[in-house]
């Protein structure tokens, strides 16, 4: 028998995004460290992959029942880390909790109401947010954070966007985000990449760490090139290019298109390479703490460059979302802060002429302040393994949250039900519902199925409706029938004639309950429950 603890994970993971991958790959080794003994399962896009990378179990985030399974399976649920609880674009309400749909926001946000339903421990992991959340999204954002029985932000503007929004903050931690433990790998691995990859072992490098923003890439790719261009050209500096998003699919998050752009007007005489080997985060780590400086737009190459005390020039992109800000406040650079919309290559040259002149005395305070931010992002971990030492776990969530479940589990029951892999789901929160002993609630999601799924042909589902009819005193004579294809249907023998033998006393059959309850008696001789039962039937009494 399996004792080991299971700790399922989701996020933002398996889509080719490295930063997304740099959380895991920290989350993952931190979480060890704390609890070794853990099994780890992760939903993401690339299950095949992320399984092979990191030694975990990984299931596709689309496959609905898997996911359901994974949650009633595993002793705590993690959502995060990054900007997890951040939403852009649409948001369709209408598609959480629903099957085979891609929209990622929906999926993490049923997961908070998988594991209220499956009574497990909920925990926000190092989660940022930002100030354009669409508002159909934002009743489900509180949701979460109210059905969460742990939370820990990864800077202090995400905690106060998520105040403002309404969401319960009080339980919430200030930490750092989950990269900043991220351990690079070795020198000798670094080289060896480096080799391959053409770049070569002479200094001063820059690292550039490029994106897409939202159709504005004209308006500052020149301005980019002419200003690095012009610092590389005055200090012989080489230039490596490294894409953290390689999604060829989206326009947001193909940084290859963008640096391709801004390499086209760099001056040839500069030497540049883009990164082309698809490396683990450990690894392009230790590639930015080989370099002498870094020119970010991605959240993620600054935490690397924190970590590798690495001086930087961060470039702000979207004022709706505080984590660049935050980090360039946090590691006490704002000077090095550019506003994308208003760069121009002087501004750039500027930034990086300054910063490579006071590389030293930045390095320095950066290897002062890289432990204490990793030894926050740990805390996440610490706080994550105290979901597991509980040694039960009965949740106690406001009558608001009671009523939010049952509206909004009435409004999914039909499109759960359109598929029987849907209605397998269905089945199995019916039966949470009765383990947890809220039959009512369990009753009212019934009643709103077409009459013909109560007849569905499994032995289980028979059983969970015939029980539910019966106990609750709605349709005693379809309870009957549903009792009697559960048993011709091969459910368990000693239930069904136990419960169907009280029923028939209810309907003043007295000869067939005798029948049932004198089976039920064979099949478990000491279940006093059978006996009491037909010792008051043959006594005379009913009950």
């Amino acid at each position: 028998m399996n004792t080991r603890k299971c700790v399922f994970i989701a996020g933002y993971y398996g889509f080719g995004n490295l930063g997304d991958e740099a959380v895991l790959e920290a989350m993952l080794a931190d979480l060890r460290c704390v609890a070794p003994q853990c099994e780890y399962v992760v939903a993401s896009e690339s299950p095949a992959g992320i399984a092979a990378a990191y030694g975990v179990h990984s299931i596709l985030w689309r496959d609905s029942e898997a996911v359901l399974n994974a949650v009633d399976e595993c002793d705590v649920v993690l959502l995060g880390g990054g900007g997890i609880l951040s939403v852009s674009g649409q948001y369709d309400p209408a598609l959480l909790l629903t099957e085979g749909h891609n929209d990622f926001s929906c999926f993490k946000f049923s997961l908070p109401i998988m594991a209220y339903l499956m009574d497990k421990p909920f925990m926000i992991y190092a989660a940022g947010a930002h100030i354009g959340t669409p508002k159909a999204a934002l009743r489900h954002l509180v949701l979460a954070t109210e059905i969460a029985d742990m939370i820990t932000i990864r800077d202090s503007s995400s905690k106060i966007i998520l105040d403002e929004f309404g969401c319960n903050v009080s339980k919430a931690a200030v930490t750092a985000d989950a990269a900043f433990s991220l351990a690079p790998v070795a020198n000798e691995r670094v080289r060896a990449i480096l080799k391959r990859e053409g770049i070569p072992r002479r200094h001063p490098i820059v690292l550039a760490a490029l994106r897409s923003n939202s159709g504005r890439e004209e308006q500052w790719e020149q301005e980019m090139a002419h200003g690095l261009g012009k610092f590389a050209q005055a200090r012989k500096a080489f230039v490596l290019f490294v894409p953290f998003s390689k999604n060829v699919n989206s326009s947001e998050n193909n940084d290859l298109a963008v640096i391709e752009r801004v390499r086209a007007f760099i001056p040839s005489s500069v030497e540049s390479v883009v990164l082309q080997e698809n490396l683990r985060p450990s690894e392009v780590a230790g590639i930015v703490a080989s370099c002498d400086l870094v020119i970010g737009m991605r959240y993620h190459s600054l935490v690397m460059a924190i970590n590798g005390h690495v001086p930087y020039v961060s470039l702000v992109y979207d004022y709706n979302d505080p984590k660049m800000l935050d980090l360039t406040y946090e590691s006490k650079l704002t000077p090095f802060q550019l506003d994308l919309l208003s760069l121009s290559s002087q501004k750039l040259l500027r930034a990086l002429e300054q910063a490579y002149l006071e590389r030293g005395r930045i390095w320095n305070y950066l290897r002062k302040i890289q432990p204490k931010l990793a030894q926050k992002a740990r805390l996440n971990a610490q706080r994550a393994v105290k979901l597991l030492e509980r040694p039960s776990w009965r949740r106690n969530c406001s009558p608001r949250i009671h009523r939010f479940f049952e509206a909004l589990l009435l409004q999914k029951v039909k499109l759960l039900i359109q598929e029987q892999k849907q209605l397998k789901a269905f089945i199995k929160v019916i039966r949470t519902l009765v383990d947890k002993q809220e039959p009512a609630t369990a009753l009212s999601l019934l009643e709103n199925l077409p009459r013909d799924r109560w007849f569905y042909h499994d032995p289980a589902w028979n059983y969970l409706v015939a029980f539910l009819l019966h106990t609750q005193q709605r349709d005693l004579v379809t309870a009957l029938h549903c009792y009697d294809l559960a048993l011709q249907r091969g459910f368990s023998e000693f239930w069904i004639r136990y419960n169907r033998g009280a029923l028939y006393i209810e309907l003043g059959d007295r000869d067939r309950a005798c029948q049932d309850l004198r089976r039920a008696i064979e099949l478990d001789p000491r279940h006093e429950g059978t006996q009491k039962l037909l010792q008051r039937l043959e006594g005379g009494t009913q009950s």
